[in-house]
């Protein structure tokens, strides 16, 4: 819909398209399985509507659909600002392996998650701008961020 919204004249000539899903990992994981779809989507019609649209083109467009959308389209090593949709790249990490493991049962809603971090934690959000400033700061030169 976003798309077709945004290139009206390249979806008369073009059309929609028919998607199907055939999904391997978890649902409510939060491993941006809805938003890697979302990215994929965006790409694919990039390209099927021959629109030239650069990354950041893309990115933009994806972070209307959900925070994370822009990384998906970016992909790599990055840390995420904003609300997740600002990206700077960082250095690749080669030969790093994660596993991580999730009850079936268990799921866990993205709204809900952000709702009750939100609600903890809301306290402690930046108000004004000189502190947004020097929490990025922060952010950057954090012990993570120097590791990788």
């Amino acid at each position: 819909a976003l798309m077709a919204a945004e290139f009206p004249d390249s979806f008369a000539q073009f059309g929609g398209v028919e998607i199907s899903i055939d999904k391997r990992i978890p649902i409510a994981a939060g491993l941006a399985g809805g938003s890697s779809n979302a990215a994929a989507v965006l790409v694919g019609l990039d390209l099927l509507w021959q629109l030239g649209l650069t990354q950041s083109q893309l990115e933009e467009l994806g972070s209307q659909i959900g925070s994370d959308v822009p990384f998906c389209i970016a992909g790599g090593t990055a840390i995420a600002t904003g609300r997740g949709e600002k990206l700077s790249p960082l250095p690749s990490v080669d030969n790093l392996y994660v596993v991580l493991g999730k009850y079936r049962n268990l799921d866990v809603p993205t709204a809900w998650a952000y709702q009750t971090y939100r609600a903890s934690f809301g306290g402690s959000y930046v108000v004004n701008k000189q502190d947004l400033k020097a929490r990025a700061a922060a952010v950057h030169s954090s012990s993570m961020v120097q590791a990788i």
